[in-house]
């Protein structure tokens, strides 16, 4: 993977720690993990809040949605105590997962800081730099 889509080399290292604790090596599910993988190294908040995230093996989304008990069953938005630049990092990261989330890029967008702007950005390069 191209390190300069990494924002540091702390972004590097804690993604690479995520993917190698992953059990399952699907390749469509390793795209969206690495979405989600890439966003959570890179975001010192959500880092801190990973067990909230995702099981210790990085298997199982933990997220809650708005008005769903199976978080990845419908696209809804997420809720819990989350900061508004967080649940849109995440979001943004769940489109790739799955398609799952409902916030518009201009509503992703609108609500991050100028690093977290490079983070999202980087993020979009990151799934599409395969098809330029």
């Amino acid at each position: 993977m191209n390190s300069n889509i990494f924002l540091s080399e702390e972004h590097k290292s804690r993604f690479n720690y995520l993917r190698s604790i992953r059990r399952k090596n699907d390749h469509f599910e390793c795209t969206g993990w690495n979405s989600i993988f890439f966003v959570v190294a890179g975001f010192d908040e959500l880092w801190k809040k990973r067990d909230k995230i995702f099981d210790r093996e990085c298997d199982e989304i933990l997220l809650k949605f708005e008005g769903d008990d199976d978080c990845l069953s419908k696209k809804s938005k997420i809720v819990g105590n989350w900061s508004n630049s967080e649940k849109m990092l995440l979001s943004l990261a769940l489109q790739f997962y799955d398609n799952v989330t409902n916030p518009t890029i201009r509503e992703i967008f609108w609500a991050l800081d100028k690093y977290n702007t490079k983070l999202a950005l980087n993020l979009i390069y990151l799934n599409v730099k395969d098809y330029m």
